[in-house]
This record gives structure tokens, sequence and C-alpha cells, in this order.
């Protein structure tokens, strides 16, 4: 069974997992866990739903979030979220 896995790592920079979720899932707890961040903080999302990228980019697009990186590694993707 999957788990979310949100923690700070250092100084306004955050990390949030969500592997082995399905749709709407991973963006929702995307989402939530955006609210608690401050203006230039960055959130560290990794996924391996394919299909949750679109709505993880349009979610962050429209809440003040650009994304600054897309990485893969193996079949899970990691994003960099930074708050504007």
């Amino acid at each position: 069974m999957s788990k979310v896995d949100f923690k700070k790592k250092a100084d306004g920079i955050y990390s949030l997992s969500v592997i082995g979720m399905v749709c709407p899932h991973p963006q929702l707890y995307t989402k939530k866990a955006m609210t608690k961040l401050a203006k230039d903080d960055i959130l560290e999302v990794e996924f391996d739903n394919t299909s949750s990228g679109e709505a993880i980019d349009s979610i962050s697009k429209s809440v003040g979030f650009e994304i600054s990186s897309r990485e893969k590694s193996n079949n899970n993707y990691i994003w960099k979220l930074k708050k504007l």
C-alpha cells in the first residue's frame, strides 16, 4: 500500500513522495503540500503515475508555482516546484 511522505529537507526545501498512487491522489496531495510553503520555497514532488504530470503542471500554474526542473529516474518522476 502506498503512503504520502511529506517532509522538510532543509530550509525552504520540502519533499513529497506519492509513489504508487493513481489519479487524482498525486495531484491532491501536491496541492495540499503547496499550501504549506512560503514564497521562494521549493517542493520536490516524486511520483510514478505518468498521467499525474499534466495535472501537477496545471495545478502548479494555477496556484502560483513554477516547475524549475523535471527529472526522470527509472519509472519515477522528480519535479521541483518553486513558489512564486
